[in-house]
This record gives C-alpha cells, structure tokens and sequence, in this order.
C-alpha cells in the first residue's frame, strides 16, 4: 500500500482544475492518412465542435529560443504530430486523438464515474476504428489547485493545511511567510499496480486572475508496458482510488473540512 486507506468523498468546494486520461499505442499511421471522420461520427453528438492541434517544434529538448526560431524559418512540421480534438459544447471537456495516442480531458471533473464512462466511450471508438495492438502507457493525471480565498482561509497558514512531509521551507515558522517560490518533484512506486508510479510536482504558484499565492497538486498516474488492450479501465480504477488517498494523504482536516467533503 503506497498511501494510506480514506474513505472516498467528493467536495463541494473542488479544487481540481483539470483531469486527464491517456491511452498511448504504438504509431497507426491511417489516423493520419484517411482523416477521423468515421471517428467523429461515433462521438460527435455529445463533442459537436472541432479542433485540428499543428503540431510545432516546441520539443522538451530543445530550448525555447530554438523552437521560436524553427517555427519562424516555416520547415516543414513534424510527421504524424497532428492532434485532432472533439469537444463538448461549452468545451470544459474534450477527446484528444492523434497516430500515437487518445486522451480525454476534462476540467469540470465531478466523479469518477461519470468522467470514467466518457472514457469508455471513446476507447470503444478507437478499439472499433483502428485496432490498436496494446497500449504501451496508461495514464490518469489530477491537477488541484488550492486557493486559500475560495475557501474562506485567508490568513491561516500553509501549515496549518498541508501534511509536513509536504511542507519543505513553508513548514519552518520563521522563513514560511519569506518563501515565493518553491517547485518539489517526485516519483513513488505504486505497489497496488505492478509496474505504475506516480510523479508528484507540487509547490507555490500565483492565479494570474487574483495574484493570489496558491498551492498546486499535480498527481500523474501512469504504467507503461507491452501488453494486450483489454484492462485499461481495471488499471485506471486503481489509479483513481491511489489518486484520493494520495490527495488525503497530503491535507490536513483543517482543509478536509473546509472543502465540504461529502460521503460516497
């Protein structure tokens, strides 16, 4: 057991921004080739709009300053990055398909439920189309955002919210208020799926609506492997509960409570 055992909740004051869920597999190059019309057709009635991503240069291993460059000389863009995106209405939620992956991203999360069904719905799609051989990594990403203003907590100190393995510097009472920035990384194994860990990235960030110093809490859940397509979701259920705990783990019940949390 990676993190310990919470009972399962939801809150009325949520402070998830987005979650997502990725499903990688090996390059189908007829994604690209004969368009995702047919694909459309399976889920354009609850994603009615469309979006086409270009794919840029903009690389993790290249510096910032060479891909403004790269895209400034108009080379030809990279094979294959095209993304194609499905979205709902108001666009709070999308499908993301492109020749190596398909995701879904949803940043009015509610339930798991809800959020796995529309999952389902798309994988069945891409299982139907184009026959995917495995999928080689299987991801579930939360991104919270606490904001001390929403919940009425102006004033009460990082501390007294946060577990203090998180803390760092914010937990020392003499340089806490002095500390503007700080950006922790992590990688924990999860025992509870052979093979999956989670990266952690967690520290201060400002809400470029307020200004207000904030906590962010990014938990990706991920397991690579080689194997057959037929148990992502049994994957991604155990996720979602490591997911919970891991967010419980880190909180204090000062804001526990202050979020509203509501029995499932």
């Amino acid at each position: 057991m990676t993190f310990p055992n919470s009972p399962r909740v939801v809150y009325r004051k949520n402070p998830l921004v987005e979650v997502i869920c990725q499903l990688r597999f090996p390059t189908i190059l007829r994604i690209g080739v004969n368009g995702v019309a047919d694909f459309q057709d399976k889920v354009r009635q609850e994603y009615p709009l469309y979006e086409l991503q270009e794919p840029s240069f903009e690389f993790p291993q290249f510096p910032k300053e060479l891909s403004a460059i790269l895209e400034q000389l108009h080379l030809p863009k990279p094979i294959g990055s095209v993304t194609h995106k499905f979205l709902t209405k108001d666009s709070q939620r999308f499908i993301s398909l492109s020749q190596g992956f398909l995701a879904l991203r949803e940043a009015k999360y509610r339930r798991w439920e809800s959020f796995k069904t529309e999952m389902e719905k798309a994988e069945l799609a891409l299982r139907e189309l184009y026959q995917p051989a495995f999928y080689s990594r299987i991801g579930l990403r939360y991104r919270d955002v606490i904001s001390r203003r929403a919940l009425g907590l102006d004033g009460v100190k990082w501390r007294d919210l946060l577990q203090p393995h998180l803390l760092g510097e914010l937990g020392a009472e003499d340089v806490a208020d002095s500390v503007v920035q700080m950006h922790t990384r992590v990688v924990i194994q999860t025992p509870d799926v052979p093979g999956g860990r989670v990266t952690l990235t967690h520290g201060l960030v400002i809400a470029p609506e307020t200004n207000e110093d904030c906590y962010a809490l990014d938990a990706d859940f991920a397991v690579e492997q080689k194997e057959s397509i037929d148990e992502p979701f049994s994957i991604l259920d155990k996720f979602n509960r490591l997911a919970g705990r891991l967010f419980r783990w880190a909180i204090t019940e000062t804001l526990h409570d202050a979020m509203g949390p509501k029995d499932v």
